[in-house]
């Protein structure tokens, strides 16, 4: 299953980005959010909707000032999702990728959460989806061995070598 450019998304998928970019670039991420999430909900595998996805989490935890603590409490609170995700990648991956947004979409530099994630992304035949989860979680942790070794498995699955 192939990643898509944003002009090969569905009509109602692009206007739900563009909306949701607009309220990205107003600072109104809780929305943007959204936005992004209900493309992708049309569309899993409309990439530049997923990259803001991800951006305005990653923006929304740091401006929070989240760290170690708020990691340890979002694992507490997510344990049940991430549990479900996990038993779903073999069987829905799509389902799995769903739980595994919803959860990075409270905490998207947590390592647990990002593990599903790519797990699922890679059954469902979206490498690309993987990737950039992970290069996410690599700026977040760079000298994280797993998060690295994972990244270069995937650039060579892609043959996407830099």
């Amino acid at each position: 299953m192939a990643e898509i450019l944003p002009e090969q998304a569905p009509r109602k998928a692009r206007e739900l980005f563009d909306k949701g970019f607009a309220a990205f670039e107003r600072g109104n991420i809780d929305y943007a959010m959204d936005m992004f999430t209900a493309a992708l909900e049309i569309e899993p595998r409309f990439l530049q909707a997923r990259k803001f996805l991800r951006a305005a989490s990653v923006k929304k935890f740091r401006d929070k000032k989240g760290g170690a603590v708020t990691h340890m409490v979002s694992s507490l609170a997510g344990a049940a999702t991430l549990t479900m995700a996990m038993t779903q990648v073999g069987k829905k991956p799509l389902q799995a990728l769903k739980m595994a947004e919803k959860l990075l979409r409270m905490d998207p530099l947590n390592l647990s959460f990002i593990n599903p994630l790519v797990k699922a992304a890679e059954t469902a035949d979206m490498p690309e989806v993987a990737i950039q989860s992970l290069e996410v979680a690599k700026d977040g942790y760079p000298g994280n061995v797993k998060v690295l070794n994972d990244l270069a498995r995937l650039y060579q699955k892609v043959n996407r070598m830099r």
